[in-house]
């Protein structure tokens, strides 16, 4: 009886056991299930997207708010806090006057025929996701004037200088980034893809990409701004510049269609041409016409790979800058600006990453305006400083001749020019 009592007794005590084990296993898939469903909310939060529609919103409403403010007016936030315009900066634009306020924060104020109902909407689409990248100023709070009527936004502040009035015109270049070379204009570059990629992964479609949007602190430190005209779901992006703007939608109201990635992708190889090549713009040629007329893939004026020489390639330094460039960023520009092809984001991030390192390595000439072409020695190898420079005689500018050149022109006894290229 002893021995069934304790046989009865272990079995009980497996059941138990077992029952705990069960419970326990059924508490641990619980758990991961529990955790499969957080880390799927975080995903969704990480990786949230704007929808992309195909059709544009039309016939934006004019809102009409009583009054504008300005300077030493107060507004208020959506959150109820107020904000003193201290003082407009820069210039009025053709939507509105950003100003300095008494908080961290800097308002963009629209023109009163700008303050819109579209506008409204893609601002509040914006701050609702919270949507935030790093160096691009998007909206944070709405702001009304006294009457609660919608007149702006809040944005954070950004310091630097506009792209367009200091990189893309030598003189300013020269003063305000006095020791920049190459390797920065390549850092630039790539940093204004990286902001660009990651407003893409949220189907932010920026739209009116041109230099007087960005500005540059230094290499590492870039600000996109104006981002209220950015494209969000079926709002479209209503502002655009022509040079930025694909052959295909030539002719067409910005404000009645969506643009997409690919429009976005033209327009910053545009931008980033006029990085390598300070300010110029990849179609513009000597004897050309019309910025429209100018941009036709048969225009484009630099040597590619599958053609001997240049096509009325602009005066001055631009042959020797392109020249300097690597193959494969040249053929990327070739494939955009003469072949009409398109491109993905990670392949020109992929070139300019390249570039950087070469630069870093001493493959290739950090002078961001070289005075001679390229020079290359029997090995491949790119000969760097292998010129003497000159003063031209007649505009006072530096030019360059190869030691190649000069030993060519002494052989025959013939003598060094006094005067540059153009002067010539």
């Amino acid at each position: 009886d002893i021995k069934i009592l304790f046989i009865r007794n272990k079995k009980i005590i497996e059941f138990q056991n077992n029952l705990n084990n069960q419970n326990i296993n059924l508490n641990n898939k619980n758990t991961n299930l529990d955790n499969k469903n957080i880390n799927q909310v975080n995903s969704n939060k990480k990786f949230f997207k704007f929808k992309l529609p195909s059709n544009p919103k039309l016939n934006d409403r004019k809102l009409n708010p009583r009054n504008i403010p300005a300077e030493n007016d107060t507004v208020i936030d959506n959150h109820n806090q107020q904000h003193v315009l201290l003082k407009k900066i820069g210039r009025t634009g053709g939507e509105g006057s950003v100003y300095l306020t008494n908080t961290k924060y800097i308002c963009k104020i629209y023109k009163q025929e700008k303050v819109t109902e579209f506008r409204e909407a893609k601002i509040e689409l914006l701050i609702q996701n919270q949507i935030k990248v790093k160096g691009v100023c998007l909206p944070e709070y709405i702001v009304y004037n006294s009457n609660r009527e919608f007149v702006g936004y809040l944005m954070p502040q950004a310091n630097g200088h506009e792209l367009k009035t200091s990189i893309f015109i030598r003189p300013l270049l020269e003063t305000k980034f006095p020791n920049w070379n190459r390797l920065h204009l390549a850092k630039v570059a790539f940093n204004i893809l990286l902001k660009i990629e990651k407003l893409h992964e949220y189907n932010i479609i920026l739209g009116d990409i041109n230099p007087s949007n960005i500005l540059i602190k230094n290499e590492n430190n870039i600000y996109f701004i104006d981002t209220d005209s950015f494209q969000i779901e079926n709002y479209p992006c209503s502002v655009g510049m022509l040079p930025y703007t694909r052959r295909i939608h030539h002719g067409k109201k910005y404000e009645e269609y969506l643009r997409t990635k690919e429009d976005d992708i033209f327009a910053v190889s545009v931008l980033i041409f006029q990085l390598m090549l300070p300010g110029k713009l990849p179609y513009s040629h000597s004897g050309g016409g019309s910025e429209k007329e100018n941009m036709k893939p048969d225009k484009f004026p630099y040597r590619c790979y599958d053609k001997m020489g240049y096509n009325n390639a602009p005066e001055g330094q631009w042959v020797y800058i392109w020249s300097h460039l690597p193959k494969n960023l040249k053929l990327l520009f070739c494939k955009i600006f003469k072949k009409n092809q398109l491109i993905s984001l990670t392949d020109f991030k992929k070139e300019i990453d390249n570039y950087i390192f070469q630069l870093k390595k001493g493959h290739q000439t950090k002078e961001i305006f070289p005075l001679t072409l390229k020079q290359i020695n029997k090995k491949g190898h790119v000969l760097k400083n292998d010129y003497k420079k000159f003063t031209c005689e007649v505009c006072k500018k530096e030019f360059g001749l190869t030691n190649r050149k000069i030993k060519e022109l002494q052989s025959k006894n013939q003598k060094l020019p006094t005067k540059c290229e153009i002067c010539r």
